[in-house]
């Protein structure tokens, strides 16, 4: 029987997987350039985001399913080959509408890869292997949110905003080849799709409080994640002047070293509920970014970077652990629409952000963020209060 290096293969995983979660957060911190580019209005170019999102949120639906039925493989391979003919084809946009469009059919395509590694290594991976290997991939999709927006800001300073297009698409191709010769096939799920089961899931979970409040703090998550660190980098460059630019973009690294201690989340859950975990991560995530408000001091940005970026790890692996204990059957179908409602969070993360960025005052946005991530934590809490009730009721 051939050896299978589960090593090599978490890493393979890992580095495909975080430069395709680029593409989501690529053009956020680039919008003045595509604006100058196209002559459009800066407030147009969210649109380029949005659809991303959108198209990458209802590839959520659809490629699980398909995996289950031509294999996890040959459906990532697929959705890498054509990410990476749309990212290159964006390179060649002649105007802001065909942006918008390649921009749309990267996001289907990269919902072929990103969320299927999950469904992959739960295939493949050992029991003992695949709490760790999940957590390096979800740990990869926040670095993303980090690393996307920062790197395409500084390629796009230095060269141009389609230079960043033009990397990725690279960077995708040869990732094809090594995904290609280096992932091993994973076990055949095959199943038959059933229609009627689909809506008779979807109704049961309106009859499911507590999966309802744990839809709802995946769709503030990462929404909040990716507002937070926009208006961190603009707040930075506000008080302390264009020249620092390269600080503000080291805040937002230094959110990277909270992601990292992240990797306890699952220790954490064993010493205590997954409920108070996640109340806890959300709780941090809130009170940091009201600080973030009060603050005006640099080392302030990078410490309360760090402590958010540390509250987003815990809370994410954490949601998904409270999703799978809410149900009994099915659990890979509302894991799947978990991921759809977190990146449909992320598709109208844009207009959330403009309705913050309608105040000029920094401080006043950050607390907007953190009344909408407060949210998630009522919902968490709510969760907290209704398990305490059924287990006094059990008493």
């Amino acid at each position: 029987m051939e050896r299978v290096h589960y090593h090599g293969i978490t890493f393979v995983l890992f580095i495909t997987g975080l430069l395709v979660m680029f593409s989501l957060y690529s053009t956020i911190t680039i919008g003045s350039s595509i604006a100058q580019d196209f002559s459009v209005p800066v407030t147009n170019t969210p649109l380029s985001s949005m659809a991303f999102s959108f198209t990458f949120a209802l590839g959520c639906l659809i490629y699980g399913i398909l995996s289950d039925k031509f294999g996890r493989k040959q459906i990532m391979l697929y959705g890498l080959i054509a990410h990476t003919i749309f990212t290159l084809l964006s390179v060649f946009s002649t105007s802001f509408v065909m942006l918008v469009v390649f921009r749309g059919a990267q996001g289907l395509a990269a919902a072929a890869y990103a969320p299927i590694i999950i469904a992959y290594i739960s295939d493949l991976f050992p029991e003992n292997k695949r709490v760790t290997a999940t957590s390096f991939m979800t740990m990869g999709f926040l670095f993303a949110g980090i690393f996307g927006q920062v790197m395409s800001e500084m390629i796009a300073n230095a060269y141009d905003w389609r230079m960043v297009f033009l990397i990725l698409g690279n960077c995708y191709a040869v990732l094809a080849v090594v995904n290609l010769w280096l992932l091993p096939q994973a076990p055949l799920q095959e199943t038959a799709v059933h229609f009627k089961d689909f809506g008779r899931d979807i109704a049961s979970i309106f009859q499911n409080p507590i999966l309802m409040l744990c839809y709802l703090i995946g769709f503030v998550l990462l929404m909040t994640f990716i507002n937070v660190y926009v208006v961190l980098g603009e707040s930075v460059l506000v008080q302390h002047g264009q020249h620092i630019q390269t600080v503000a973009a080291v805040s937002k690294f230094f959110g990277v070293g909270g992601i990292i201690i992240s990797l306890m989340a699952g220790r954490l859950s064993n010493h205590y509920s997954v409920t108070k975990v996640l109340v806890g991560a959300l709780t941090v995530t809130v009170l940091s970014i009201i600080l973030m408000a009060l603050n005006t001091s640099i080392i302030g940005y990078i410490i309360l970077s760090v402590i958010f970026g540390g509250g987003i790890g815990f809370a994410l692996p954490t949601l998904i652990s409270k999703v799978v204990l809410s149900v009994k059957h099915h659990k890979g179908f509302y894991i799947t629409l978990n991921t759809f409602v977190i990146f449909f969070g992320t598709a109208v993360a844009p207009l959330t952000l403009g309705l913050a960025q309608r105040t000029p005052a920094w401080s006043m946005q950050f607390l907007y963020l953190a009344a909408m991530m407060a949210l998630g934590l009522v919902a968490a809490v709510m969760i907290l209060i209704r398990e305490r009730q059924k287990d006094s009721h059990a008493s």
